[in-house]
């Protein structure tokens, strides 16, 4: 392995800890509807707040997946996960390897796993606010693939030789 590396997503952490205090009192409220009555004048069906339980801790499971982008360069592969999402690059595809310009938000509609343009050519895009990107463009599609990283010199100097 030429490289690893594992990119987090720090306000995963409170956006999880917000979602997981929603599901709880969301499912307390239920709870104490059965035990002591309704709440409120018109309230609503005691289902709803147990299954609205069940949506924010779904939400937090599915927001937890996206706490780190993990990158993998080795001899034959570059490999990029965030969450669900798994790209694979053949080395020998690599064309060049720069540092990213784009303004995420603008270019891109913000961050995460993303799909784009700029400059007129299509881009996968992983990226996590707060860290700078390193673009790679390939030989056998005209896609670039755009990634967060701390150390973008580094993953560009690994990636030079690919070019000759």
């Amino acid at each position: 392995m030429l490289y690893e590396e594992n990119v987090p997503f720090r306000l995963s952490i409170i956006i999880i800890g917000f979602f997981l205090l929603t599901s709880v009192y969301m499912v307390w409220i239920g709870y104490r509807q059965i035990v002591v009555g309704p709440i409120g004048t018109d309230p609503a069906p005691t289902w709803f707040y147990f299954l609205f339980g069940i949506f924010f801790i779904g939400l937090s499971w599915l927001l937890y997946q996206f706490k780190t982008l993990v990158i993998r360069i080795e001899e034959k592969y570059i490999l990029l996960q965030y969450g669900l999402f798994k790209v694979q690059i053949n080395r020998e595809n690599v064309t060049s390897a720069y540092l990213d310009t784009a303004n995420p938000l603008l270019s891109y509609g913000g961050w995460g796993y993303r799909f784009g343009a700029f400059k007129g050519k299509p881009r996968k895009v992983l990226n996590i606010p707060g860290y700078p990107c390193v673009v790679i463009s390939q030989k056998q599609t005209k896609q670039e693939i755009v990634f967060s990283t701390s150390n973008p010199g580094e993953i560009i100097k690994i990636l030079q030789p690919a070019e000759e």
